[in-house]
């Protein structure tokens, strides 16, 4: 059985990247082994919505100074990737680009 993973609780100033979540155990599990591929930490966390389980694909933590580097490496391999600034699935604030706003993990 899937036994969710947590991560290690970021330090001041730094923040984790939202990958990608899927709807398969096997296909994050598939995405967490590219992300650790190219040299970037990466775990899951397995999150009910509604009747199903999500699992959600992080990478992190990062300082503030690196957030912006490990975006971009995440970028080029065509994964979906916003910075959080706390683990997945808390509420926190979100850089998407130029834009600011709050990530609610579901």
């Amino acid at each position: 059985m899937f036994a969710p993973e947590t991560p290690a609780p970021a330090a001041t100033g730094a923040s984790y990247l939202y990958v990608k979540s899927f709807l398969r155990e096997d296909r994050a599990k598939e995405a967490e082994a590219q992300i650790e591929g190219l040299g970037m930490p990466a775990g899951v966390i397995q999150k009910r919505v509604g009747s199903a389980d999500l699992y959600i694909v992080y990478s992190g933590p990062y300082p503030d100074a690196q957030v912006a580097s490990a975006m971009q490496k995440a970028g080029a391999k065509g994964f979906f990737k916003r910075a959080v600034g706390s683990r997945p699935g808390e509420r926190a604030a979100v850089q998407n680009n130029s834009s600011s706003r709050y990530f609610q993990g579901s």
